[in-house]
Order: structure tokens, then sequence, then C-alpha cells
């Protein structure tokens, strides 16, 4: 029996507009009234979060909200892992880049001359000021369909709220200790494969490319799947009681880890092939239909 649903949210549970529909809130809804309980995994941070709930009526928090060992059991696997919030959104786990891997990931990005920012305990930063940061991100958000060519970039301005800028990797470390994702945005998927393939040379790093303009840098602890196995554990349930579903790369280490995964048919192929089960399009109920294949009447 499942007793948990677990969803990424853009390309997944999210539509074009990157809200969900009126089908898909009654359907999880519906499963909450019944006992099964659901959360999410992203790539997002908190801020990025909570307003896509708002309004929709779903208490997305576990049911029992039980506590143990400091660790309380809520609904929020942020930054592919690298952060778990409960369902009051306090943090209850963070998983940090240390000083040399930020260095080592840093003289990489320098090196392709792309725009970066990290996201913190509790906030983003960069070595890039709002405007870069802005003109970077509409590069590829247009090319990832996220708006139009003619979107204005003020439309996205809050995203950058709060950014801190800082002059030197230096800078940034001494005053950000708790470095959580490196990010970079860019058009240039040639550039992307190329910057990827570098990475890789820095040890214990996850990285993610959730889409083919973007790169995400965690710890290699950081991921989906492994912070979803120490929120079952600590709840008391087992894999097989669990169900996940997701699009992309930054999926993949909750895909292979549980019987019951599920890739959206939109999704990349890696995701495809990892997943034990396919479902529809996110456009088309694809996580709808998911849950109800497996949490029936």
């Amino acid at each position: 029996m499942i007793k948990l649903i677990v969803s990424d949210l853009d390309g997944t549970l999210l539509q074009e507009n990157h809200l969900m529909n009126q089908e898909t809130i009654d359907e999880i809804k519906k499963q909450m009234a019944r006992g099964v309980d659901f959360m999410v995994a992203t790539g997002r941070d908190y801020p990025g979060v909570t307003p896509i709930f708002e309004n929709t009526g779903i208490d997305h928090g576990f049911s029992t909200n039980i506590q143990n060992e400091g660790f309380s059991l809520g609904n929020y696997i942020l930054l592919n892992g690298a952060q778990y919030r409960d369902h009051g959104g306090v943090i209850k786990d963070n998983i940090r880049l240390s000083a040399s891997q930020i260095k080592a990931v840093g003289e990489i990005f320098a090196r392709f001359h792309v725009v970066w920012n990290v996201y913190t305990a509790d906030g983003i930063a960069s070595l890039f000021n709002e405007e870069e940061n802005l003109d970077a991100f509409m590069e590829t958000a247009w090319l990832d369909g996220f708006c139009t060519p003619d979107t204005s970039k003020e439309t996205y301005r809050d995203f950058y709220v709060g950014l801190k800028v800082y002059s030197t990797i230096d800078e940034l470390l001494a005053h950000e200790p708790d470095i959580l994702k490196m990010e970079v945005h860019d058009g240039d998927r040639e550039k992307i494969h190329q910057l990827q393939e570098a990475l890789m040379q820095v040890e214990d790093i996850a990285i993610a490319i959730s889409k083919p303009i973007n790169i995400e840098v965690t710890h290699a602890d950081a991921q989906k799947g492994i912070m979803l196995m120490k929120v079952i554990e600590k709840q008391g349930l087992c894999s097989d009681e669990v169900m996940v579903i997701g699009d992309s790369a930054n999926d993949l280490s909750m895909l292979t880890r549980f019987k019951y995964s599920f890739a959206v048919a939109n999704g990349a192929q890696a995701a495809i092939e990892a997943a034990n089960y396919l479902t529809a399009d996110n456009t088309d109920l694809g996580v709808v239909k998911a849950i109800r294949q497996l949490c029936k009447d």
C-alpha cells in the first residue's frame, strides 16, 4: 500500500505555466484525505516552492509530524536534496559544499565565462549583480519554455530579491559558510556539455542537468533520493510504501532507489530509462494518472 507520494515540480507536477491544474490539486487532496502523505522534491529553494501551494487547500505536511533525534518529518526536499524543511518551513537538514569544492567549481565556471550563483541555507548569492543574473536567466528561460522571447525580465526580478553580491570567491566564503547548491544558466548547450565534463574532475560533487541549458552542483550526498531515504527511515516507512515521480537528471537518485518510480513521458531519456513505470506528459495529467494507477480506492 502506498503511504507517501513524492513528486518533482517543474516538468512533472506543474503545467507549462508552472502551476498545478485543478484536477491535480483535487487528486492530491483526495489521497491525503485517505491518509496518503504528499511531499515535493525539487531543485527549487523554499521561497520558490511555497507560492505554488498558496490558495490550493493542500495541507502537504506529513500527517504524523513525528520528531526523532532532531529530524522533524515534513514535506520539502529542496535544492536537489541539499536541504530538508519541515511543514512550517523550519530547516531540519542541510548538506553543504566544502570550501575546497566551491573554489574548484568556481574556478571552472570562471574558465567557461558563465554567470553563476549559489543557494545558501537562507538565500541566494553571487559574484554577479542582479542584472547579470537576470539576463542569463532570461536567455535560457524562453529556450526552456518558461517564458516567451518578448517577456519582460521585470516579470522575474523577484527571483533575485535579496541577492547578495560579492567580489571574489574568498569574500563569498567568508560571508556565506552554508552554501548548498551552485547553479549556472547558459543558452549555449555545447558549453553546458563541456562544462559538465570539466566538473567531473571535482571530487565528491553531484552534477545535475535538469535542462540542457543549466547545471546544478551539490555535494555528492545532497541528492533527492538520498535525502528521501533518510526521511522515510525516520518516518518508519519502507521503500515499497513510497511512490516517486520525476522527469530529469536531478530525479535519477529517486527513480533508481524506489520500486514504484514513475517518469513522465515528456521527461529526459535518462529519467524514462531509470524509472520502473511510465506515465503521461505533465501537461496530460501524468502525476494524476500515476497516482490513480497505484492508489486505487
